[in-house]
């Protein structure tokens, strides 16, 4: 049964909506509830993702929309949230979500369904694609503001269009945005080309530090707390940094490690040629994307990067 319908008539009942995006938003994440957020203008909305917005995507929120604290006083009757495959993703937003119609947008694959409402479309290549097919349902008009935050979603979640899932559907939406006043030079500068001076010496240390195995075909780059405090930055700034593992066409496998605390590790993967990093994430918890995805492992860098290098370069002896 197509869900869209559910979702409307929960849209049209809610006078009181919050907008819940995964822990460290992202192009897509961010974007979206930035559309939905301008749409949503005749209604009171609150923006909530736990952690700093990347510099490169502020320009898409220039009246601060997006909140990294949970309004106790909001008092939501609808929580939507976008882009997040499970519930816990949410962080601390799930306090504003307690007790609310709950309406779960997603693109994932491992999504858990746990909304009143799932709306789970994994054809998407980007959850901007399923934001734009809901307001046309909905007959919201698609301004330019809303259709600069798409067309930034897609842009970012397909990795530039080069990832596999990007599709026809892909680039006939891409193609209404812009007729709908999205600028892809414009969004391109901003995102890819206007960055911090700080994000140059995290790229510096990345590939300083790199590591290769399997013959080349895994590339490991390591960010460590004493790199963002030599370079200004905070954890949001190395957004991006991962894709550089991919500028060579002898890689399959790219990683970044960090270590946001001192028994934590944080590992983003990055592939190409096909091979499935999703499932590879899967083995310590995480999950995404075929060709993007990522986990957090409990434990000291200096025994969890060695272990999951050498899985990865079984992984691909294997396929």
């Amino acid at each position: 049964m197509d869900p869209v319908p559910a979702i409307l008539r929960e849209l049209e009942r809610a006078r009181r909506i919050v907008l819940l995006g995964h822990i460290d938003p992202d192009g897509d994440s961010a974007g979206c509830i930035l559309a939905l957020a301008s749409a949503l203008s005749d209604r009171e909305v609150y923006c909530y993702s736990q952690g700093a917005l990347p510099s490169r995507y502020v320009f898409l929120d220039p009246r601060g929309l997006l909140k990294h604290e949970v309004s106790e006083n909001f008092g939501a009757d609808l929580a939507i949230a976008v882009e997040s495959p499970q519930q816990s993703r949410l962080g601390q937003g799930i306090a504003m979500a307690q007790g609310v119609r709950l309406v779960n947008i997603d693109h994932h694959r491992d999504n858990e369904h746990y909304g009143d409402v799932n709306w789970v479309d994994t054809s998407a290549a980007a959850l901007g694609e399923m934001v734009y097919e809901l307001l046309v349902a909905w007959g919201k008009p698609i301004t330019p503001e809303i259709a600069s935050c798409l067309y930034a979603a897609i842009l970012t979640d397909t990795g530039r269009f080069r990832f596999h899932g990007t599709s026809a559907r892909t680039l006939a939406i891409c193609s209404e945005l812009v007729k709908c006043g999205a600028d892809p030079a414009e969004i391109t500068r901003q995102i890819y080309f206007g960055l911090p001076f700080g994000y140059l010496q995290l790229m510096r240390a990345a590939l300083s530090g790199m590591e290769q195995e399997a013959g080349g075909r895994v590339l490991a780059f390591t960010l460590l707390p004493e790199h963002f405090e030599k370079a200004g930055a905070g954890p949001q700034d190395a957004e991006g940094i991962i894709d550089l593992t991919l500028l060579s066409d002898q890689v399959e496998i790219g990683m970044l490690f960090r270590q946001p605390a001192a028994d934590l590790v944080k590992i983003s993967f990055r592939s190409q040629d096909g091979v499935d990093v999703g499932q590879l994430a899967a083995l310590w918890g995480g999950g995404g994307h075929k060709n993007a995805s990522g986990c957090t492992v409990k434990g000291q860098l200096s025994d969890v990067k060695p272990l999951v290098l050498k899985r990865a370069a079984e992984w691909l002896a294997r396929a």
